[in-house]
């Protein structure tokens, strides 16, 4: 009994190692599976690749949807097999154009459709009467180096100059044209070296290109951004500008409205300010006796609820103490003191 449990645990355990292995697998190429899969395939000819390649991306009205999923040569041309979502509109008679995504480097396939109400066929191939590849400026200047390496410049120069002394007993006008070419063939031979070495720095220069092509279209869409945010900028100065020439217009409609009004008041204002200037010279004196007299009342008056004051020279202090001290004491007035000099012994 322990050996059949054992035995049927064990396989429990493989088949759900292998129900997990397979969902794995499909969650993992989802896109591949006949039962689910949503794309199907649109097929092009093409007078040459261009220099697409599978996993280049396909794009619709600026939307990518799809990818190139084969390329095959067919005699002269080329036959590219497109993996798109199937509910593209494209018409009865779609074009398909080869286009450069980068500057320099990446290409893309673009889907064009028909203006009229048709269904494009996707058993049939878009033929290469409407199809278009692009202009590729490495692989031209690639060639055009091959090329000029290939030509054999003392050749051509001996049999510019042969041409030249077969005619040289034409007419003078065709003499002196044949004479430019040799003259012409000859500066060519002597340039031979820097024409190569001009041809070979113009297919580094593209080749690092290439290179930089991610960098090169970074900087054209930050290019992009920055002057889309200027002109943004260029939007805002001239709303501000336009309201304030709404505010000045404004201002003035307030200005003629109260004219009267506001005249009588700037006078008074101009005169006031004019006051202030003639009595500039006092003020910055009693300013600072002002300061001196504020500090001084503010001592007198911090010890509490009362202060103390001395007025110098009112009355003679013997004669006014005996009613201070009657009026803070038991309310009797003392007579005056004695003077020695007027009420001194007879």
């Amino acid at each position: 009994m322990k050996t059949f449990e054992k035995d049927k645990s064990t396989r429990a355990g493989l088949i759900g190692l292998v129900v997990i292995a397979a969902t794995v697998a499909a969650v993992s190429n989802y896109d591949n599976l006949f039962f689910i899969d949503s794309d199907h395939e649109v097929k092009a000819v093409f007078a040459d690749a261009g220099g697409i390649k599978t996993g280049d991306k396909v794009e619709f009205v600026g939307v990518n949807v799809g990818n190139v999923s084969e390329i095959d040569l067919r005699g002269t041309d080329v036959v590219v097999t497109m993996s798109v979502r199937d509910d593209l509109d494209l018409g009865s008679a779609p074009r398909a154009e080869m286009r450069t995504r980068a500057v320099l480097g990446a290409k893309s396939i673009v889907l064009v459709p028909s203006s009229d109400d048709g269904r494009f066929d996707s058993d049939v191939a878009i033929p290469i009467d409407r199809t278009r590849t692009p202009y590729d400026l490495p692989t031209e200047l690639g060639n055009l180096a091959a090329n000029v390496e290939d030509i054999n410049t003392d050749q051509l120069s001996d049999a510019l100059r042969a041409t030249s002394d077969v005619l040289a007993e034409t007419a003078p006008e065709v003499h002196t044209a044949l004479d430019g070419v040799a003259r012409l063939s000859d500066t060519l031979g002597s340039r031979d070296e820097a024409l190569k070495g001009l041809l070979k720095d113009g297919a580094a220069v593209t080749g690092v290109l290439a290179e930089r092509r991610s960098q090169i279209n970074s900087l054209v869409v930050d290019g992009n951004t920055l002057f889309a945010e200027i002109d943004a900028r260029r939007a805002a100065l001239d709303s501000l500008t336009t309201n304030l020439s709404a505010v000045a217009y404004q201002i003035s409609g307030l200005v003629a409205d109260n004219r009267e009004q506001l005249a009588p008041t700037l006078e008074r204002v101009n005169r006031v300010l004019e006051q202030l200037s003639r009595n500039r010279a006092n003020l910055e004196s009693a300013i600072p006796g002002l300061a001196n007299y504020a500090r001084t009342l503010n001592e007198a008056l911090g010890s509490g609820p009362f202060f103390q004051a001395y007025v110098a020279n009112l009355l003679p202090g013997q004669f006014i103490q005996p009613f201070i001290d009657a009026a803070l004491g038991d309310g009797r007035v003392p007579a005056p003191p004695a003077n020695p000099i007027t009420d001194g012994p007879r």
